[in-house]
């Protein structure tokens, strides 16, 4: 899960892609090569990946 603060949501949007963004498909590329860093937390919660509409039909039947 991405959170994001209000100010930098819209930095990020106004920056170009970069080559390794386009290389790997991973938008994260472009905010690193951009000098922003990203915080990891890990947690020991139960999580879902969804990335496609089938996904989240799954998770909506589980609750």
């Amino acid at each position: 899960m991405y959170g994001y603060r209000t100010d930098i949501l819209h930095e990020l949007n106004r920056l170009d892609p970069t080559p390794l963004e386009m290389a790997e498909l991973l938008e994260q590329n472009r905010w690193l090569e951009n000098g922003y860093s990203i915080k990891i937390i890990e947690t020991s919660l139960d999580t879902f990946s969804i990335d496609t509409p089938e996904d989240m039909e799954k998770i909506n039947q589980q609750i």
